[in-house]
């Protein structure tokens, strides 16, 4: 079980999009910016392979970014926004 599904005191929902947001990624839009930096949730959390180095993460979009659970990493960093750029630039074949 990822820590962000467990109940939090205040999970927020937002009607506009019609999305959730709760535990370790709720901790980090709150710390990092909120819907100044990272928009609203646009999708609930999901698993999902990344493009970078192909390892399996649990994600949730935002507006302006996408945040990626890391267990692996020390606690502060476990929480980080994605490389969406380099995936982008990726895709259109400007890098390898």
């Amino acid at each position: 079980m990822y820590p962000f599904s467990l109940p939090t005191p205040r999970p927020l929902f937002f009607e506009d999009t019609r999305h959730n947001l709760s535990g370790l990624f709720l901790e980090y839009w709150q710390r990092h910016g909120d819907t100044g930096q990272l928009g609203e949730p646009i999708s609930e959390p999901f698993t999902e392979v990344s493009r970078t180095d192909g390892k399996s993460y649990r994600v949730q979009y935002f507006a302006s970014s996408r945040l990626e659970y890391h267990p692996e990493l020390p606690p502060a960093w476990q929480v980080s926004r994605g490389l969406i750029g380099v995936e982008v630039i990726q895709a259109r074949g400007w890098l390898p």
